[in-house]
């Protein structure tokens, strides 16, 4: 029988130190999926990383995820014992309802931000093209993708929608005021830095300078919003004339340094910088944070502001709250008729093995001269207490633990017309 689990870490229980420890890249994905299909107790499996949260769903064979708790502290080099205070784990609806909550920004540090969907698809994908994805898991994420576009069709949750770059940037406009005059240095071209780009060409920026690590990408992204782009090497060449820093490389870092920013900030230079690292694990050292003049400012850092913003979509929240419910108890009643498929058709796989075992005995003994009629009752008889034989063991235990819920269900069997 299929054992549905998530575990992971978010930034509910974990503070960012913690979460960049377990974070995994987008290039890392196939191979955790494909190491975690190779686990003989897991039948599917999906990870997923972002900023916010790691997370592993999974289908096993057990009832237990223990195996899948373990890889992931051998795969970051991370003591179970330093991991367990931090991990949830969450099975059967839990998971379910966990999913399709995140999926619908439910559970993302900004309620209702749109960003968790579009990310979650990309680790779906990841997860079908490693071979992670069977009938289970590969329901539970159309179903939550298909929750969360109605979650947003019928309440107001992503009514002005925020996410953590929208977040980032009015926190600059409370430095700057009005940005039109401002430079943003934006360190990446993954989600968060092309959220962040079109958010900054629409307040007219003077200047946006795309660093990455593969220029073609940073070119693609600088024509969008009318910037330039550079290596990612290059990048603390380009501090100097930078008002904004933005950052959510891939992969890490530090890629800038305290010492780079006290270079750039020499000389004459006494305006204020403002410095978003959006990154998991972080892209700059923190001590940048220390320097005179900057605005340092983290995830975990914009979370005050996720706080106020979510006062403002609780009413939305809660009519979100109940078509999740809905569409939970809609895919367990799914999930329940599967497994009754699944069990009918062992059944009925045990009941052909059974008829062959017999029939093949059967018929040798017919080719040795039996007496066909003896032998048709002495097979009948045969294959009837073969396939009654594990019912009636069953039963037997369950009498004597005084289980009568076995019994009456035994007996409805027996009888389809009973009430």
């Amino acid at each position: 029988m299929s054992a549905l689990h998530v575990l992971g870490v978010n930034y509910h229980r974990s503070l960012l130190p913690f979460r960049e420890r377990l974070a995994f890249s987008p290039a890392e994905l196939p191979g955790a999926v494909g190491e975690l299909r190779r686990l003989p107790e897991v039948r599917e499996a999906a990870v997923f990383s972002t900023c916010g949260r790691t997370e592993i769903y999974c289908n096993l064979e057990t009832p237990r995820p223990r195996a899948v708790q373990d890889w992931l502290g051998a795969y970051h080099r991370l003591e179970q014992a330093r991991l367990e205070p931090h991990l949830y784990v969450r099975r059967g609806a839990h998971t379910v309802r966990h999913l399709m909550r995140v999926a619908s920004g439910l559970d993302s540090m900004a309620l209702g931000e749109t960003q968790v969907l579009g990310q979650l698809k990309d680790a779906y994908r990841a997860a079908h093209r490693a071979g992670g994805l069977g009938p289970l898991l590969g329901r539970l994420f159309q179903d939550a993708f298909s929750t969360a576009k109605q979650v947003r069709s019928h309440t107001g949750i992503g009514a002005d929608s925020i996410s953590v770059a929208a977040l980032a940037l009015r926190m600059a406009r409370q430095v700057f005021g009005e940005l039109e005059a401002c430079r943003a240095l934006l360190l990446g071209a993954g989600d968060t830095i092309r959220l962040s780009a079109r958010y900054l060409h629409e307040q007219r920026l003077a200047q946006i300078t795309i660093a990455n690590r593969g220029l073609e990408r940073a070119w693609r992204l600088a024509r969008r919003c009318g910037g330039n782009a550079v290596p990612l090497e290059e990048a603390a060449y380009c501090l100097e004339r930078a008002d904004l820093v933005i950052s959510a490389a891939e992969g890490g870092g530090p890629l800038l340094s305290s010492a780079d920013f006290r270079r750039a900030l020499g000389g004459a230079r006494r305006r204020p910088v403002f410095v978003a690292d959006l990154g998991v694990p972080r892209n700059l050292d923190p001590a940048i944070g220390r320097l005179p003049d900057v605005y340092f400012y983290t995830v975990d850092d914009l979370r005050g502001l996720c706080d106020r913003n979510l006062a403002q979509r609780l009413d939305a929240a809660r009519n979100a709250e109940c078509i999740i419910e809905e569409r939970v108890s809609d895919f367990m009643v799914w999930l329940q008729g599967s497994r009754a498929t699944a069990e009918l058709r062992a059944l009925r796989a045990r009941g052909r093995e059974l008829r062959s075992q017999v029939l093949e005995s059967a018929l040798r003994r017919l080719e040795q001269g039996a007496s066909p009629a003896l032998l048709l009752r002495e097979t009948t008889d045969l294959l009837t207490r073969k396939f009654l034989h594990g019912p009636s063991v069953q039963l037997r235990k369950a009498a004597a633990e005084g289980r009568d819920d076995v019994r009456e269900l035994l007996g409805t069997l027996h009888d389809p017309e009973r009430d």
